[in-house]
């Protein structure tokens, strides 16, 4: 009976698990925009990454409310493809965010169905009731829609941390939460959960491989001294206090230069790869051709406007729901933009697509820019300091994941996977075409495995 008993409490675990995690988020799927709110925040370390198929490993923070015995249990996720990802204030993928570094998340739960934590079948567990065996309680919200830095979470909250106290021999250091008293490059996100993070005053750890960024070049841990406002990057979080600090901004430009370093290497991989969107709607036309409106994931922004003018040509990439093409030297197919979409306008007057406005009607509140320019944060205003989640009216359609910018676009043969609700790429079509590395690509071999199995011993 003994073990009847341990099954009994083990099934009633597995069942309560699925009905929590119900009840802490929705289900997201990858051929619409969640609804406003229904993501649940999560933070952890970034321990384990797979950058081409975008998925990952974070291990949650430790929390008061959570049974000891699951701390520390690993989370897997999967990006969305309409998941974003923030590094140092800017957009990023996830080969540009070192392993080890704290992130906050916003997720969703993954199809229905694959909600079960799986528990040890031993007397252990039947001592220590309801532990997971290999996965965290959060398992089953293992879509990411959104992961940010702290770095990005603080200054988008306008917050920095002044330097209180210094122990050089502990090394430690001492802060509280301030207000930044210049502005940031981003603001409160809208349609996310809201999340405060640390308060109050916090001692942190720091070692003498801490990275000091002071200006625009690299300082010394002798720069950093009691009175200074600071953004930081942790890893160890939640482990040993808040966390290690591993990177350290003493001012205003030097956090405006990793803002903008991190917007060089992110739209690089735009170009390489072409901007990605969702298919929203299609207009057949005759002998295969079609008008197709596609509207951008999170991440475009109004600097991008210029590299599809309308009347131009473009090129089209059909993507998977993880971004991977197949072939995308070979497979593009060429498209003429007809139309710019302003999502905010369109939808949320209730406008048929066919009305949205041509972009020349489409007042960005900040113009692109040919060139990259650095904006030290002491010169931003608050106005051109919006982004395109941030610009829309509280009573926009723009959801989650979207940008809120979209086209319309002729294409003289529409492909298979163009289709509402797939994922597409989009390139300039003055960009040089280049191929990618091959275990990028999906065809004509998949080289890239899915999951790492390890032999047994």
């Amino acid at each position: 009976m003994k073990w009847l008993q341990s099954f009994v409490l083990l099934s009633c675990f597995i069942t309560s698990a699925v009905a929590v995690a119900q009840s802490r988020g929705s289900v997201a799927t990858p051929d619409r925009f969640p609804e406003a709110g229904t993501s649940y925040p999560i933070a952890g370390e970034l321990v384990m990454v797979d950058h081409v198929n975008r998925t990952g490993i974070l291990r949650c923070d430790r929390l008061d409310t959570r049974n000891k015995y699951h701390q520390d249990l690993p989370l897997a996720f999967g990006m969305l493809p309409y998941g974003t990802l923030y590094y140092h204030g800017a957009p990023a993928t996830l080969s540009d965010i070192s392993l080890g570094t704290h992130m906050h998340g916003w997720f969703h739960l993954g199809p229905a169905g694959d909600f079960e934590v799986d528990l040890l079948e031993t007397d252990y567990a039947a001592t220590v009731k309801n532990q997971p065996n290999d996965r965290s309680p959060d398992s089953p919200l293992s879509q990411a829609l959104r992961l940010e830095d702290d770095f990005t979470f603080y200054q988008r909250q306008r917050s920095g941390w002044k330097i209180v106290s210094i122990d050089d021999n502990k090394k430690q250091l001492v802060a509280e939460r301030v207000d930044l008293d210049v502005g940031a490059a981003l603001t409160e996100l809208t349609g996310y959960p809201t999340v405060k993070g640390l308060t109050g005053r916090q001692t942190f750890d720091y070692t003498e491989a801490t990275r000091v960024w002071q200006a625009n070049q690299v300082a010394e841990l002798s720069d950093v001294a009691v009175g200074q406002v600071i953004l930081f990057n942790m890893t160890w979080a939640t482990m040993y206090g808040p966390g290690r600090l591993t990177d350290i901004w003493l001012d205003a430009d030097s956090r405006a230069l990793a803002t903008e370093r991190q917007f060089r290497s992110f739209e690089q991989q735009m170009f390489d790869r072409g901007f990605p969107g969702m298919v929203t709607k299609i207009d057949y036309l005759d002998q295969g051709a079609g008008i197709v409106d596609i509207e951008f994931y999170s991440g475009f922004e109004p600097r991008h406007h210029e590299f599809f003018p309308v009347n131009k040509s473009a090129r089209l990439l059909v993507a998977e729901s993880n971004l991977r093409t197949h072939d995308a030297h070979n497979d593009g197919k060429h498209v003429q933009v007809t139309e710019w979409i302003d999502v905010s306008q369109a939808e949320s007057q209730s406008e048929p697509q066919s009305q949205s406005k041509p972009a020349s009607q489409i007042k960005p509140q900040s113009q692109p820019k040919p060139e990259f320019q650095l904006t030290p944060e002491s010169q931003l205003t608050p106005e051109s300091q919006l982004t395109p989640e941030s610009q829309l009216t509280p009573g926009g359609q723009v959801l989650p994941g979207s940008s809120g910018y979209g086209i319309r676009i002729r294409m003289p043969e529409l492909l298979e996977g163009v289709r509402p609700g797939r994922t597409i790429r989009v390139q300039a079509g003055t960009w040089t075409r280049r191929g990618l590395p091959r275990e990028e690509k999906i065809a004509p071999f998949n080289i890239r495995p899915q999951r790492i199995v390890l032999p047994d011993r």
